[in-house]
């Protein structure tokens, strides 16, 4: 038995990692769901974790300019130090940065060195960024990761670090 978060190919189930799935209603939080006809874990086999990981995962800053003055919190995960690399995005580094055009600039770039570990893993042939500006106030990124011998996967989030999800052609909101 399966749901459609379960992931097959050649009709065989791939088990792989634990399945994040975010609501925007709930931001503090990533969710776990449970498949109800088999009572395991769902999982998720392909590259929407590792880009979720990769987006909204604080990597640690040790030179750049902190966004609250008050706070001298460089973030991170304590494992980079076992590893000698940093896992994540700085992506949290822009939340207090004003709504002007260079900010679309800096997503980019952000995003791009957080997802840059694909390509150079061979994971992915390639990986591109496009930061739009949807509002005043509100910016989305759209991911594009073209892997060997697959269609290219592409993925949506929002600025407001509320990740919305839209099932199906191949595209994640």
């Amino acid at each position: 038995m399966s749901n459609s978060t379960d992931t097959f190919i050649n009709g065989k189930r791939l088990r792989g990692d634990i399945k994040l799935f975010f609501d925007p209603t709930k931001t503090d939080h990533a969710t776990i769901d449970i498949n109800p006809e088999t009572f395991d874990l769902c999982s998720d086999a392909g590259l929407e974790n590792a880009v979720l990981i990769s987006l909204f995962t604080d990597k640690r800053s040790d030179d750049d300019v902190l966004p609250d003055p008050g706070n001298s919190d460089r973030r991170g995960w304590w494992g980079d130090v076992l590893r000698g690399w940093n896992i994540g995005s700085k992506l949290w580094l822009l939340a207090r940065e004003k709504s002007l055009e260079t900010l679309g600039t800096l997503i980019e770039q952000y995003s791009s060195e957080a997802l840059q570990w694909l390509v150079t893993d061979n994971v992915a042939e390639s990986v591109s960024v496009d930061a739009t500006r949807e509002s005043k106030t509100e910016w989305s990124v759209q991911i594009k990761i073209t892997r060997p011998q697959s269609k290219p996967m592409k993925f949506i989030y929002f600025y407001n670090w509320q990740g919305q999800i839209f099932r199906g052609q191949d595209v994640v909101y």
